[in-house]
């Protein structure tokens, strides 16, 4: 029987493989967990080692409700929501992926060639010798893009139904491409200063919380190390249409998601974008709005691309 507090706090860090707390971090959390509800870790760990995602989300949702149980007081229950609500909110970005990895797979470069950008190849530049993360890299078309330039890649995503595909291009043309299952909020995976370059291409706007993305993109790189990202222009009209305020920082359902992406992203005014990068010493360098060909967006451009520089303290 599980009855231990600290094993209830370890299971909960558990859902995320990239997590490393060290044992004083767990001992200090745990600590403050004084009741032990032997049933509820087991439920826990119920959730956590089920190898169906979709039923893992559903576990997890019954579990928030009953966190009350793992502390006797306000703040211990609000630190037990939080670690229960971080690993539902993992659980569900993962199985949106997991979930669309095949369709996205035949729509997306389908034939392993690369990702086809000039714009992102003109605020890339020229990589030739760099060491680059490829941010939520999913099957990894941008991750051989940047290969396909000179640079020496890694490609990082949540997915491992996605990372499955993008190994089996590697296998099939090799270019050099490592590949590796994380978090993109955390990149626990990476230490400080490991990289050139950092791309993420149209995947951003997919990552629930953006400060901890940034500031793990600004730890990872290298001093005057460089950060390129697009995403769906913040501005554009049928994007905005759907989000009951553009100034809120929400999840919302995509009207036309079709089936190869997930069907929610996440809105956040283009001020929010901006201020964040500041917060973390990455300083914009370049910006381009593109329309997109397909799509009208009430003269708005559809695409935002941002190229962004690390600066010193």
């Amino acid at each position: 029987m599980v009855d231990d507090a600290s094993r209830v706090v370890r299971i909960v860090f558990a859902v995320n493989r990239v997590w490393q707390p060290t044992h004083k971090r767990l001992a200090d959390r745990a600590a403050t967990l004084v009741h032990r509800p032997e049933r509820l870790a087991q439920r826990i760990e119920e959730a956590l080692t089920e190898p169906d995602p979709h039923r893992a989300v559903l576990l997890l949702t019954e579990l928030q409700a009953e966190t009350v149980a793992l502390a006797p007081d306000g703040p211990n229950i609000n630190r037990a929501r939080k670690w229960l609500s971080d690993a539902h909110e993992i659980l569900v970005q993962q199985a949106a992926y997991d979930e669309v990895a095949e369709a996205y797979h035949r729509t997306f470069d389908p034939d392993g060639v690369g990702l086809r950008d000039t714009v992102f190849d003109s605020l890339v530049g020229a990589v030739a010798g760099q060491d680059v993360l490829a941010l939520a890299c999913g099957q990894g078309q941008d991750a051989r893009r940047l290969a396909d330039l000179g640079a020496r890649v890694v490609g990082v995503d949540i997915s491992e139904p996605m990372l499955d595909y993008a190994r089996k291009y590697e296998e099939a043309t090799p270019r050099g491409i490592r590949y590796v299952q994380g978090d993109a909020q955390t990149l626990s995976a990476f230490s400080a200063d490991s990289f050139d370059g950092v791309s993420c291409h149209m995947a951003l706007m997919d990552i629930p919380k953006l400060e901890p993305t940034i500031s793990s993109v600004a730890r990872v790189l290298r001093p005057d190390g460089w950060f390129v990202f697009s995403i769906v222009h913040p501005c554009y009209g049928p994007h905005v249409d759907i989000v009951a305020t553009y100034l809120s920082d929400t999840r919302y359902q995509k009207r036309i998601p079709g089936d190869a992406l997930p069907r929610h992203a996440y809105h956040r005014p283009l001020s929010d974008y901006i201020n964040t990068l500041a917060q973390a010493r990455l300083s914009i360098t370049r910006v381009v709005e593109h329309y997109h060909e397909t799509n009208d967006g009430h003269g708005v451009p559809g695409l935002l691309y941002l190229r962004c520089l690390k600066t010193s303290d």
